[in-house]
């Protein structure tokens, strides 16, 4: 079983989708779950984000960001699991979350 590529898109500025492309040549991929890990390596732990099941429409899940503080080096983890119960997984790292504040300029 191996991932074939992992990728991570922003769709807003509150709200993401983390999507992953897995592959699994004898019993075909069972499940992939999702864990976030915030920049503060020191003081928090890897949060379980959950799993999906349905593959019709891609190994995806949804991050919503908006309780988030801005921060640079966080980090997305996700396993793939077979229906063999074999998994691997793949992370990607350094990961930031941009808060952008425009000025509100009135006449």
């Amino acid at each position: 079983m191996k991932i074939v590529q992992e990728y991570v898109w922003v769709v807003t500025l509150s709200h993401g989708c983390i999507t992953v492309i897995a592959d699994d040549n004898e019993s075909g991929i069972n499940r992939v779950e999702f864990l976030w890990h915030s920049a503060d390596w020191e003081n928090s732990d890897w949060v379980w984000l959950g799993s999906d099941y349905y593959s019709n429409d891609g190994w995806s899940w949804d991050f919503d960001t908006s309780g988030l503080p801005a921060q640079r080096g966080g980090a997305f983890y996700i396993w793939a699991f077979d229906w063999a119960g074999n998994w691997t997984g793949a992370g990607s790292w350094n990961l930031g979350i941009a808060r952008l504040y425009l000025p509100l300029i009135m006449r």
